[in-house]
């Protein structure tokens, strides 16, 4: 992935980001908003090795995402990559919702 996609790919991670956690009435965006260029690169820009139809793989590359706050990032990275549905993901914190729920 060139520069170009690589900074569009961020941008949607961003808006998804921001419209999961408004929707959600929750969450905070700020957390995930200042990991999205670092963990886009990562992830997508031929760093990162992991095979999602085989994540026991001990060759896998392993991410500790020790930022709690910012689980957004996280949801709307694997949205990105095709592993939760954007319709999963606009549910994020209801009863529905395996992402996160919420007492609320």
């Amino acid at each position: 992935m060139d520069l170009n996609q690589l900074r569009e790919l961020a941008r949607l991670v961003r808006y998804h980001i921001l419209t999961s956690s408004t929707r959600a009435g929750s969450g905070h965006p700020s957390s995930s908003l200042s990991a999205t260029e670092l963990t886009t690169c990562l992830l997508f820009g031929g760093v990162f090795r992991y095979d999602p139809d085989r994540p026991e793989l001990p060759n896998n590359d392993r991410l500790i995402f020790s930022k709690g706050h910012a689980s957004p990032l996280f949801y709307s990275l694997w949205t990105a990559a095709g592993g939760i549905s954007v319709d999963a993901l606009s549910r994020m914190r209801t009863f529905d919702s395996p992402l996160q729920m919420s007492l609320q």
